[in-house]
């Protein structure tokens, strides 16, 4: 009976002792590895939530939507006859795609305008390739195109009425983002 009792307990002992044999070491063998699977990246430390509880979240104020956008999609002006977005113009433009790209539920119109001199014709035209510009801008910043659309109201829509000088047409010549309601 002292035999069987001890072959059974060398038994157990042989099979828990091939049990942990399998286990991961975390010990690489000798593998040929690229140098950058070879960089150690750290681990990210836990996120400290002891002081969680002591946020009062009844006094955060909600983001208004209408006065953020109205930051980011700011109005660009023109040069007398022409569409070519200058440098101030052009960072306007990007600051509105980025704001775009970051929230997707904003759809928008860029709307093209002209001062009074010149044929209806002439700043229709005049008024959708100032509008394109601003467009091709948002495109090369990657903004889905169906959030944005072009459209002209060339000197129709003065921002400034009975211009005489310099500074009162330069008011008309731009392109405005306005917000489209869903």
């Amino acid at each position: 009976m002292k035999a069987k009792g001890f072959l059974l307990s060398v038994l157990v002992f042989f099979l828990l002792f091939l049990g942990g044999c399998g286990r991961d070491t975390g010990v690489v063998d000798d593998i040929d590895m690229d140098p950058v699977e070879e960089s150690v990246v750290p681990e990210e430390e836990p996120l400290d939530t002891a002081d969680w509880d002591e946020v009062d979240t009844t006094t955060l104020e909600p983001v208004d939507m209408d006065s953020l956008a109205a930051e980011y999609l700011q109005t660009i002006y023109f040069d007398f006859d022409d569409y070519s977005l200058n440098n101030t113009g052009r960072e306007k433009a990007i600051a509105a795609a980025e704001f775009l790209l970051d929230h997707d539920t904003i759809r928008i119109r860029l709307d093209g305008h002209c001062d009074e001199r010149g044929s209806s014709e002439y700043n229709m035209a005049l008024g959708e390739r100032r509008a394109e510009a601003v467009y091709a801008i948002f495109m090369s910043y990657g903004v889905p195109e169906n959030r944005v659309e072009v459209t002209s109201f060339g000197k129709e829509s003065p921002a400034e009425f009975g211009c005489t000088d310099s500074e009162c047409h330069q008011l008309n010549r731009r392109v405005e983002m306005t917000q489209i309601r869903r």
